[in-house]
């Protein structure tokens, strides 16, 4: 048997060459170029988008569009507090007059009516007292407890809609956290006592001021117009009257001291 020995070459090393870079001014001896360490470069993540909208305080479990909303409609509610009470009594106590005028002008066309019947009839005495009763009725005293009811009425609406408007908009800064508990009791104690008192001036300003235009506008749309203006001014000079009042101040001190120990 034959011996053979195998030899392996050993591979040779692949040498790469390196980049050179050619001297434009000495072609013949170009300059070597050392090839750079690649640099690892990890992707910074994406910053999570916001969901907050810009200028709108972030409400506790409630999402940046309803939050949103809210804030729209406490601006809405801020910006009709120092109208919309005064509006709403001086409307009421408008429409109250207004209406009283409608039934004295239709009761006295009553009343007219039956005194051109009592001169043709024989019961003469009989439709003349008739007569009587319907003037008394038409006349301003006649209807007066019926435009009072309707006064208080417009009142206790007035009311109700200052406390409502109060409750928003310190509720939305007691919740976004601008005001204290203290703080957001107070202010609607407050609203609620000015809202009463605006409201009685500016229903008594409105209901003086509108039966003595009766006459001259007559009973409808322009006549409650008036009213309206009338009472919304009657609400917002009592309002800030009231507001500087000792007494109001003392009110809403005292009302602040006790919420804030509760």
């Amino acid at each position: 048997m034959s011996n053979y020995s195998v030899s392996v070459a050993t591979p040779m090393p692949v040498v790469r060459p390196t980049p050179v870079v050619v001297n434009v001014n000495n072609p013949s001896s170009p300059t070597p170029v050392a090839v750079p360490t690649p640099v690892s470069v990890s992707p910074t993540p994406a910053a999570p988008a916001s969901t907050a909208v810009t200028g709108v305080p972030a409400i506790p479990g409630v999402s940046a569009n309803y939050a949103a909303f809210a804030q729209t409609a406490v601006n809405v509610a801020s910006k009709a507090s120092p109208y919309l009470p005064g509006a709403v009594a001086g409307h009421g106590a408008a429409s109250a007059v207004s209406n009283n005028a409608a039934r004295a002008i239709r009761s006295s066309s009553r009343a007219a009516s039956s005194a051109r019947y009592a001169t043709r009839s024989s019961s003469a005495a009989r439709s003349a007292r008739s007569a009587r009763s319907l003037r008394a009725s038409s006349l301003p005293g006649g209807a007066a407890g019926g435009v009072m009811s309707e006064v208080l009425h417009a009142v206790k609406s007035s009311v109700i809609v200052g406390g409502a408007l109060s409750l928003i908009t310190n509720g939305y800064d007691l919740i976004t956290h601008k005001e204290t508990t203290a703080d957001a009791g107070t202010n609607v104690a407050g609203d609620l006592v000015t809202s009463a008192v605006g409201g009685a001036a500016g229903a008594a300003v409105s209901a003086a001021g509108t039966a003595m235009l009766a006459g001259v506008l007559g009973a409808g749309l322009p006549l409650t117009l008036v009213g309206l203006g009338l009472g919304i001014a009657g609400y917002m000079i009592t309002d800030h009257l009231v507001r500087n009042t000792t007494i109001f101040q003392n009110f809403t001190n005292g009302v602040h001291n006790m919420l804030s120990k509760l």
